[in-house]
């Protein structure tokens, strides 16, 4: 049953991706001047803090702008302000006036009218350049408005939202507090997904160390958070369906604040579905749950299938469930040096399976990541705990916090200095330049066969012990009851 929803899933994403190949939908292009002075009404989705500029977010937005044709002399300005043209888009990013100002942000789900520059964004003009008009296409957001002005805002708003908004920004205020500008940006990102703030020096030199991924909010979060409070609660003698209740709703909570992202719904879902087969006696299939969210992700937004995040997100769990197993079952050692092949394997499958999207996306890839994140993987337990706990203190007492959050302070410098270490080694960063869509597929094909060959061979090698023990027939019939089963 496991197996077939799998292949149900894959074979929906396979048609879906050729579908989408013949029949794309290009970006919108709004006819609008680039620079015109224009008035959209919308409902606020997310607001952020982008290095002391105020951003918001908007959905189901209409466009209110005034046709400028060069032909309408001065003395008609009052029939220009009456040739109106009204659009209607789905989401805008607005740039506001008002540089760090927080408190004057209209509220998470209130309707407001801003007014400000249109601008559209900026299309890739060169080979390999990065497309912002793509970028933002797959997030669903259409355009941007540059110095925007609040016009009016609704008394009403998503009480909840904006609650956990406010609670987010009172955390990031304790980290700029208990440590310094650098570390407090990292944290703020790590544990809260306020990315916009994030150092760009450090920013860059985590993409080319290739561990990047740590400051995504993913699985590696959920896991160690919600999934720490569900298995504590069950040590503590928690029934059951009460620790799984309690895991969810802080998963949810959390999620809310710190935003859904394509790798964040992925770990949702999977989680979710853990929890449920604990919950009924049933054992939890990672690839299945896998499936699930895929499809349901998929269903949802068709173009999460080109988001690099949505790739590298399910293509690392399908390295650690496909790659993973007959890499790691290629020796056999217990002990402590069997836990380090277990963790070098799982290491080598995600860097296997995400390979060529980190071609495709960034042209370049470090050879040296896979030893890197052996170790920086492992300080995630350390840094997320004792990041939360010194969040929480530090709402009661800064000095408290501050003393739990240098342990935080000291592995971010591991991390600082060990990335610094492994990009001067002389070639750890490959360029690779872009790579095409029949050079992808052939990759895919040969790591698939490799992984088919590893299967094949262990097989033989477990039919020679069998028959080496209980004899030809014997075997025979073993063989017969495991395909029956």
């Amino acid at each position: 049953m496991k197996r077939h929803l799998c292949v149900i899933c894959l074979v929906f994403t396979v048609v879906l991706g050729i579908v989408m190949q013949l029949w794309s939908v290009p970006p919108i292009r709004i006819d609008i001047d680039d620079g015109q002075m224009i008035t959209v009404t919308g409902t606020v989705y997310q607001k952020e803090i982008k290095y002391n500029n105020s951003v918001i977010y908007l959905e189901d937005v209409s466009i209110l702008a005034t046709s400028s044709q060069p032909s309408i002399r001065k003395e008609h300005q009052s029939t220009e302000t009456l040739q109106m043209k009204q659009l209607h888009i789905e989401n805008i990013m607005c740039y506001m006036n008002m540089k760090g100002t927080e408190q004057n942000l209209p509220c998470i789900g209130s309707t407001v009218s801003i007014m400000g520059e249109f601008w559209n964004f900026r299309e890739a003009t060169n080979p390999g350049e990065f497309d912002t008009k793509e970028y933002y296409h797959l997030l669903g957001i259409a355009c941007s408005l540059q110095k925007a002005q609040l016009i009016r805002k609704s008394v009403t708003y998503h009480v909840l939202r904006e609650a956990l908004w406010q609670f987010s920004r009172k955390c990031a205020s304790v980290y700029e507090c208990c440590m310094n500008e650098q570390d407090a940006s990292v944290m703020k990102a790590m544990l809260l997904g306020q990315k916009g703030e994030l150092d760009t020096e450090i920013k860059k030199l985590y993409q080319q160390a290739g561990i990047a991924h740590l400051y995504a909010i993913s699985g590696l979060h959920i896991s160690l958070i919600s999934g720490g409070i569900y298995k504590a609660l069950r040590k503590a003698g928690t029934p059951i369906w009460l620790a799984a209740l309690t895991g969810c709703t802080f998963l949810i909570l959390y999620v809310m604040m710190t935003g859904i992202s394509a790798s964040s719904f992925r770990a949702i879902i999977m989680f979710l579905l853990s929890l449920l087969a604990d919950c009924v006696g049933r054992t939890y299939d990672m690839l299945t749950a896998l499936a699930v969210s895929a499809v349901l992700l998929l269903i949802e937004q068709p173009l999460y299938l080109y988001q690099t995040g949505f790739q590298l997100s399910f293509a690392a769990i399908l390295g650690i469930g496909i790659v993973g197993p007959p890499i790691r079952e290629l020796l056999s050692v217990k002990g402590f040096w069997g836990k380090v092949w277990s963790a070098f394997s799982a290491s080598l499958s995600v860097s296997l399976a995400t390979l060529p999207i980190q071609i495709s996306s960034y042209y370049s890839v470090n050879i040296y990541s896979i030893f890197l994140n052996l170790f920086v993987i492992p300080c995630m337990s350390i840094i997320l705990p004792a990041g939360g706990a010194g969040l929480f203190l530090g709402l009661c007492n800064e000095a408290a916090g501050s003393l739990i959050l240098q342990i935080c302070h000291y592995l971010l410098v591991f991390y600082e200095k060990s990335s610094q270490w492994t990009i001067s080694i002389p070639g750890s960063i490959w360029i690779t330049g872009a790579s095409t869509n029949w050079q992808i597929v052939l990759y895919y094909i040969m790591l698939l066969g490799g992984v088919y060959l590893l299967h094949w061979i262990k097989k033989v090698e477990r039919v020679k012990a069998v028959i080496r023990k209980d004899g030809v027939e014997d075997a025979k019939e073993r063989r017969r009851r495991m395909r029956k089963e």
